[in-house]
């Protein structure tokens, strides 16, 4: 599926709500995708990020400087392909 890519051109009425536009949607990708998918809620545990007592110990970065210029050799591609050889079993 990395490489598969489709177009689906639809539309829909104006007085459809967010949720009942996502169940239309999950529709479609079942009925014609063929695609499925599992919900469900679980408790976990989780991390908060919070200021300390002293307020944070962070200082503004500075601004990158501009990019240097790209030189004609850099720029241009190697003259020759580099030919790797091989072992025995095929590999380089």
């Amino acid at each position: 599926m990395s490489g598969a890519r489709f177009d689906i051109a639809a539309t829909i009425r104006k007085d459809v709500t967010k949720e009942q536009f996502r169940a239309m949607l999950r529709n479609l990708l079942a009925e014609r995708f063929k695609l499925k998918a599992h919900h469900e809620k679980r408790e976990m545990a989780v991390y908060s990020l919070v200021v300390g007592k002293n307020g944070p110990k962070m200082k503004e970065s500075a601004e990158d400087p501009a990019p240097k210029p790209r030189t004609e050799a850099a720029a241009a591609p190697p003259s020759s392909p580099v030919k790797m050889e091989k072992d025995e079993e095929g590999f380089p």
